[in-house]
């Protein structure tokens, strides 16, 4: 029976590790190119470190959303109606790491942001996503994020996240 638990435990540690290590990896990296295209464009400290912390900040969670273990951990821990919170307010951060320091923050784009991730996190909370697949919540945040700031179509985007433009 004993032989049977260690390779579990193994498993869940090097698991872990590995995200740790990925995340990491991906953040240094993120950090390295954004001060290399921020002193490369000229733009100051005071606006350069707040955007590249959103950034590395948005690069954490997409980290957490794509290993399994980390995402299956989270989920055990927090259920569907928390863990829905805790994404509306993680991903309304990033907005806040990088406006108020700059003193780009508007209440309005605040709001804004929060009720879109709202409306995108509020599928995942009430119906249970496919495990295996993409569900059609997915394809709801394609369509609600993606899609119109490809397109043109709106410019909810530019309207939240106003005062850097990008070179």
């Amino acid at each position: 029976m004993e032989s049977l638990q260690a390779p579990a435990r193994r498993s869940t540690g090097r698991s872990f590790r590995e995200f740790v290590i990925a995340t990491s990896v991906v953040c240094a990296m993120l950090a390295t190119a954004g001060f290399i295209l921020a002193r490369e464009f000229g733009f100051p400290a005071a606006v350069a470190v707040p955007v590249v912390a959103a950034f590395i900040w948005q690069a954490i969670l997409y980290c957490c959303a794509v290993s399994r273990w980390t995402r299956a951990k989270v989920q055990t821990a927090l259920g569907p109606k928390r863990l829905a919170g805790l994404l509306i307010a993680a991903s309304v951060a990033p907005y806040c790491i990088y406006s108020l320091p700059t003193g780009l923050f508007s209440a309005t784009a605040t709001l804004q942001l929060a009720l879109l991730c709202s409306l995108v996190a509020l599928p995942y909370a009430i119906w249970k996503p496919p495990e295996a697949r993409l569900g059609w919540q997915d394809g709801l945040v394609v369509c609600a994020l993606a899609f119109p700031m490809i397109s043109g179509l709106s410019t909810l985007f530019r309207d939240i996240y106003q005062g850097f433009e990008p070179p």
